[in-house]
């Protein structure tokens, strides 16, 4: 989206905003219990819930924020589309569309619910204090693209929100940004320089697509780059389990269901050496609450690979795959596809994706797909190296009922 489209699109999407568009709400409080997990990771249990006094009211009349967007695309040169046209110009590429990558089409091509590549009038707009939300529309993909009328109002999905607890701009941003070096493709980007929660100290920012119903079977695609800046990870002086990309919960740890289960996956440092390589993670864990009011998470499996090393400064498609069931029915299924190469299978587990008690399981109540979390003391040492952590996201999709190929 040409600049000077984008920040009219964005001056009127704050004003509709602050004119009512959203209240201010609280967060729900988050778990407290910070017991500790392998290496330094230390889970506190729970997630920060969407606002929904706040954030419900910007809902219901969330087209106004579209309007907004789409009016300023039309005042400032014929509409997300002609600004896309002129900004051709410059002579630079536009969107990536996914050239250079081979994907996963799936044994079951299953419904799509939502696509985006964060062009056109889509944007990060305030909702509240610690809540923000993504609208517009993206021309470059077909419907379902609009990240209000479809994405949120999609078969089982509850509200969608970017969520940070705590902190302030300065602390954490999500953002559509031009990705450096493409001056024409778009990208959300997650910018973490500071630990922006207090207690325990750690960093957050995560699409929360919460309040889902019946969401038993879903897929998740996504594209992610690590700017060279996150090779600062690799220096790190310890081991570490936890850098969360995405979440899965059935149910949460925060909202008093019975039953809570969460599936993680993370970026991990199994070496303490320095430096040394990242490579991907996960675990499924269950959430009990002790007499005295502490909480501990137990894992009921883990998964790492070792045979992908997680490059910085290229692109990544990452395949997620989650359907409900018991130790023989349930499935886990993590792939990676590096921009121009095959598409390698890292995690694929076949256990509980739900709390081994609970007699009646009913798929993901919550789900957290783009996510940056992790310690302060992980954030610091980015700092210590002059850099700030930040990823960039891409191309997202959400299928519901598609399973990786080979069934």
């Amino acid at each position: 989206m040409h600049r000077t489209s984008r920040l009219i699109a964005w001056t009127l999407a704050l004003v509709y905003w602050g004119c009512g568009g959203t209240g201010t709400g609280q967060l729900a409080e988050e778990d407290k219990a910070d017991g500790a997990l392998p290496s330094d990771r230390r889970a506190d249990g729970g997630e920060p819930a969407v606002s929904d006094a706040g954030l419900e009211e910007a809902r219901v009349d969330g087209a106004g924020a579209d309007a907004a967007l789409a009016e300023a695309g039309d005042a400032s040169g014929g509409g997300g589309d002609a600004a896309f046209d002129a900004s051709l110009e410059a002579g630079d590429g536009g969107p990536i569309l996914d050239a250079g990558f081979a994907t996963d089409a799936g044994s079951d091509a299953g419904a799509l619910l939502f696509h985006s590549g964060f062009e056109g009038t889509v944007a990060v707009v305030a909702a509240n204090a610690q809540n923000d939300r993504v609208v517009g529309e993206d021309p470059t993909k077909a419907g379902p693209n609009n990240w209000v009328a479809d994405f949120e109002n999609a078969p089982g999905i509850g509200s969608v929100a970017i969520a940070y607890e705590e902190g302030t701009a300065t602390q954490r941003k999500a953002n559509v940004i031009t990705e450096p070096g493409r001056p024409l493709n778009h990208v959300l980007q997650y910018w973490l320089p500071e630990a922006n929660v207090t207690s325990p100290h750690k960093g957050r920012i995560q699409m929360s697509v919460y309040g889902n119903s019946g969401l038993r079977e879903l897929f998740v695609s996504t594209r992610l780059f690590l700017p060279a800046s996150f090779d600062a990870y690799r220096t790190y002086p310890a081991k570490s389990d936890w850098l969360t990309l995405a979440e899965f919960w059935n149910n949460g740890g925060w909202t008093k269901e019975p039953f809570p289960f969460r599936i993680s996956l993370n970026i991990g440092k199994p070496s303490a050496s320095v430096p040394s390589d990242l490579f991907f993670e996960a675990h499924g864990q269950t959430l009990e609450v002790t007499d005295a009011g502490k909480e501990k998470w137990t894992s009921v499996w883990e998964a790492a690979d070792t045979s992908f090393p997680i490059p910085t400064g290229q692109w990544l498609r990452l395949d997620t795959y989650f359907k409900e069931g018991n130790g023989a029915a349930g499935r886990f299924y993590f792939a990676v596809t590096p921009e121009g190469g095959a598409t390698k299978v890292l995690l694929d587990v076949h256990n509980f994706t739900h709390h081994p008690s609970d007699p009646s399981p009913d798929g993901l109540s919550h789900l957290n797909p783009l996510k940056l979390y992790t310690s302060a003391a992980l954030i610091e040492h980015f700092t210590s190296k002059g850099a700030a952590m930040e990823v960039w996201w891409d191309d997202f999709e959400v299928w519901r009922g598609r399973r990786p190929s080979g069934g």
